[in-house]
């Protein structure tokens, strides 16, 4: 203990351990902020963090006022979208041919709990990444994007479960 957890996740806590023995079981269980200025409850196998604040948490059910819980904000430290040349193009107007590959780099710190799903979406409505995804933290994808059409291009990187850790960035294409 504590057990780490993200703001808006939503997972399985069941087998946390608990500091005075045991774990945090089935039954719903409340937690209390070790401030004393928070309390929660929640179902342990499907404890939704939405909407709590970040901090360390004690669970009622424990004979202590020990964490088990910590409350994380989830942030995207790192965010670049760079063209085929390595530059940084991310909120640009670019011509294109300065727009024929680009590189999504994201940095995050709740890789250990999630991934972040990649959406570079055209003009159009149409998602160019595909399915693309950055599984570590540091790690990039590169999408092809030649024969862009001029107009106002998308990109988001945003965590799967973690709907709290997101990041977006726009790039033009001039016409």
């Amino acid at each position: 203990p504590p057990g780490r957890v993200y703001v808006s996740e939503t997972l399985d806590v069941s087998n946390v351990e608990l500091t005075g023995g045991g774990t945090v079981g089935t039954d719903t269980t409340t937690f209390v902020s070790v401030a004393g200025d928070e309390v929660f409850s929640v179902a342990p196998e499907s404890a939704d963090f939405d909407g709590v604040a970040p901090g360390s948490y004690d669970a009622e059910s424990d004979d202590d006022d020990e964490a088990e819980l910590t409350v994380v904000t989830p942030r995207i430290t790192e965010f670049e979208v760079r063209n085929e040349r390595g530059v940084d193009i991310e909120g640009d107007t670019v011509e294109a041919s300065d727009f024929e590959e680009v590189t999504i780099t994201a940095a995050y710190n709740f890789a250990e709990a999630d991934r972040l799903d990649v959406t570079l979406e055209s003009p159009d409505g149409t998602d160019l990444a595909g399915d693309r995804r950055i599984t570590e933290s540091g790690g990039s994808v590169t999408v092809d994007t030649s024969g862009a059409d001029p107009g106002t291009y998308r990109i988001e990187v945003e965590g799967s479960n973690i709907e709290d850790g997101s990041r977006t960035a726009t790039v033009t294409v001039a016409g």
